[in-house]
């Protein structure tokens, strides 16, 4: 796949990636009049504490989770909590994060809690890939993101989406596509 580094940072910070293989898509992403304004709509999520010796998804590999939607295995070593979305999928969060779900972090204990996520003014910026198209998103904290990835055993509606809450942070992730409309509305 080709490197493509969306925005440089004005500050010298360094940034999430996106990487695609096709020139074409390089350009249609940094174009930021494809991408549309969202806003998160509440939606309900697991969280729980996160252990480095704990065993979650991944057999033999403490303190490691599996996100099967963008096929990445994530250390928690840099995490507070483990949150488990939608479709059964895992991901870390630190403390800082927390603050967008509806618990306070003396409810959140070893055992998984129901909760859920806080909508609220923030704008997320959002452009669906489509399904045929292969990408991924470098994330400083925890890793490499895989875009409709294991098409064969996850359902990915019309193509995964990349999300941000600004072009200029490049705080750049993926969502999958079959659940984006669960997780995010067009802002109005």
């Amino acid at each position: 796949m080709a490197d493509y580094a969306f925005i440089e940072s004005r500050d010298g910070k360094k940034m999430n990636r996106i990487i695609f293989e096709e020139p074409y898509w390089n350009r249609f992403v940094a174009d930021t009049g494809n991408w549309q304004e969202f806003q998160r709509k509440p939606y309900q999520v697991k969280i729980e504490k996160a252990f480095p010796d704990k065993i979650y998804n991944v057999p033999e590999k403490p303190g490691v989770v599996y996100n099967i939607l963008e096929d990445c295995e994530e250390s928690i070593l840099k995490a507070d909590y483990v949150v488990t979305g939608l479709m059964g999928e895992m991901w870390p969060i630190s403390c800082k994060d927390l603050c967008g779900y509806e618990v306070n972090e003396v409810e959140i204990e070893i055992t998984p809690k129901l909760v859920y996520t806080k909508s609220g003014d923030r704008t997320y910026y959002g452009v669906r890939i489509p399904l045929d198209t292969a990408f991924s998103v470098e994330t400083l904290k925890y890793g490499k993101l895989k875009g409709n990835a294991n098409q064969d055993r996850v359902p990915h509606g019309e193509g995964d989406y990349i999300i941000c809450t600004s072009f200029d942070a490049g705080d750049f992730r993926i969502v999958n596509g079959q659940i984006f409309h669960k997780m995010y509305e067009l802002r109005k």
